[in-house]
């Protein structure tokens, strides 16, 4: 099938579990268009004009998008258009990940660092966490394709399409005990990331190369 001027390979919705537009918020959630992953909203965030139809817009200070537990722990994709509204001035902010609620780690997140950079956090299947950091990775209030993944023990991090991390774990899933998707901030309700995000997409697999392509290319043209 074709949507707008690129064509959507075949395959492209296997596996997908979640899909957030952003364009429907009702009774306090984000409304799953594929799933029954309602997100739970904190705060007072905002619907905004985005490159594919609208966006959610986060503002840095107590709003948040809470899904809670989709049922993956080892081959998953989370995929997202971002906007970068304001830097972090203290601290790091989460753009979003799966995170352990009960450890309070970061297990497959990204965070937005106070330089700018963007980091990688990854908890492996013994437990061990590894960070990687990528500065210079997009200008700010211009949107760009952020997608991490994870299989058997490979974490990986693409932006606008670019592998910016690939990192190789110990075989196995991804580490932690309890592993809680949120969206602007992280599980204790700090560090939140003053952002628009659109087409949030959570895949139960990793995505080939003419997929991720073509999640980069959605709205373009």
């Amino acid at each position: 099938m074709t949507e707008g001027p690129y064509n959507v390979p075949a395959g492209a919705v296997d596996g997908l579990v979640l899909l957030y537009t952003m364009d429907s918020i009702d009774g306090g959630v984000v409304v799953d268009q594929v799933g029954n992953f309602q997100g739970a909203i904190d705060g007072d965030p905002q619907i905004v004009g985005g490159p594919v139809g609208t966006s959610l817009r986060l503002d840095g200070a107590g709003d948040r998008v809470v899904v809670g537990d989709v049922g993956i722990t080892d081959a998953v994709t989370l995929s997202a258009k971002v906007s970068i509204n304001t830097l972090p001035s203290n601290d790091r902010v989460v753009l979003f990940g799966l995170q352990d609620e009960v450890g309070s780690r970061y297990n497959l997140t990204v965070s937005l660092e106070t330089d700018g950079s963007l980091r990688l956090w990854c908890t492996e299947s013994d437990g061990n966490q590894s960070t990687f950091n990528i500065g210079e990775a997009f200008q700010q209030g211009d949107y760009f394709t952020l997608i991490i993944d994870h299989q058997n023990g490979r974490f990986r991090m693409f932006i606008d399409d670019i592998t910016v991390v690939d990192h190789a774990g110990p075989p196995g899933g991804i580490g932690g005990e309890a592993l809680d998707l949120v969206i602007g901030a992280d599980i204790t309700a700090i560090r939140y990331a003053s952002m628009d995000i659109c087409q949030f997409r959570v895949f139960s697999r990793v995505l080939a190369d003419i997929e991720r392509q073509w999640l980069k290319l959605e709205g373009e043209g």
